[in-house]
């Protein structure tokens, strides 16, 4: 595969990039910088949140071809640092904002698929003794939506306990992170802790009934949906059309074209995606008594 791995400073992906070049890899390492620049052979640096920088970076990687099939985001390691000491704007432009603009250039270049992994510290509380940086924890956000809105992306969230750098923990821990990139992507958010590998689990929880399901809503009431014509707008939308036959204002970047020639995109295009797709959800709602204005 061809590696794209963004190097922290605490030396844990140095250690990793060494692996993967004596197992015949190809690797691209990025560092945070002040502009996009060639630092030297495959060794480049961008702007945390700054998406030209990572476009510039994929158009030089393209040229090469060498666009990655496989992603490590690192720039969540970091050294343990007080909490008045630690620079929260700084975490989020190096964890959030740099996933939000990397899955935006990425997906721009159409790529077949590529596996984002992105290795923290200090983001999951495990054994309830761990520092906790919750400026740290949004990178879970980009983590769990990048591959609803790209599916040729997939992602996943590793953290761990930063070892002592030169011990058999951190031998151990580099391991255990070559073992978890070899075998895929499988959960999307582990965290591992000395030896053991920890897994986030959901159970079900039963909740007493409500005795009114709209309560609060209003019969015939007028609703507007920001992003009303994505999946989440959609589906809000069929609830109240459905509990209160609601009039709806949908609304969204590009709308739909005029309605006297729905029939015909639905002829040309199906309803089963993009345009056709949500033609045929807006007239479900219609059936089901709501009215409907998409702006």
């Amino acid at each position: 595969h061809c590696w794209l791995v963004f190097v922290d400073t605490c030396g844990l992906g140095r250690r990793i990039i060494d692996q993967l070049t004596r197992a015949g890899q190809s690797v691209i390492s990025v560092l945070p910088g002040n502009a996009f620049a060639t630092l030297a052979k495959d060794t480049y640096s961008v702007r945390p949140d700054v998406r030209a920088d990572y476009e510039a970076l994929f158009a030089v990687l393209l040229d090469q071809g060498n666009i990655p099939a496989q992603i490590i985001h690192l720039w969540m390691v970091t050294p343990p640092a007080d909490r008045a000491e630690a620079d929260g704007e700084q975490t989020l432009q190096h964890g959030f904002y740099s996933l939000l603009t990397l899955a935006q250039a990425l997906g721009d270049q159409e790529v077949e698929h590529a596996d984002i992994t992105i290795i923290s510290n200090e983001v999951q509380d495990v054994l309830g003794d761990e520092r906790i940086r919750p400026e740290k924890a949004t990178v879970i956000g980009p983590c769990r939506v990048i591959p609803q809105e790209y599916s040729s992306l997939a992602c996943r969230s590793i953290d761990v306990a930063l070892p002592e750098a030169g011990s058999c923990q951190e031998d151990l821990l580099v391991q255990q992170l070559i073992d978890e990139l070899a075998a895929g992507i499988t959960e999307a958010v582990v965290a591992l802790r000395g030896n053991r590998r920890w897994v986030q689990h959901f159970e079900p929880v039963s909740l007493p009934a409500q005795s009114k399901p709209t309560a609060g809503l209003r019969e015939r009431g007028v609703y507007l949906i920001t992003g009303g014509l994505g999946g989440i707008g959609l589906a809000m939308a069929d609830y109240l059309a459905r509990q209160v036959q609601a009039r709806l204002v949908l609304v969204g970047r590009n709308g739909l074209p005029p309605r006297q020639r729905w029939q015909q995109v639905l002829a040309d295009q199906g309803e089963s995606e993009g345009v056709g797709r949500q033609i045929r959800q807006v007239l479900d709602l219609e059936a089901r008594g709501a009215e409907v204005l998409v702006v």
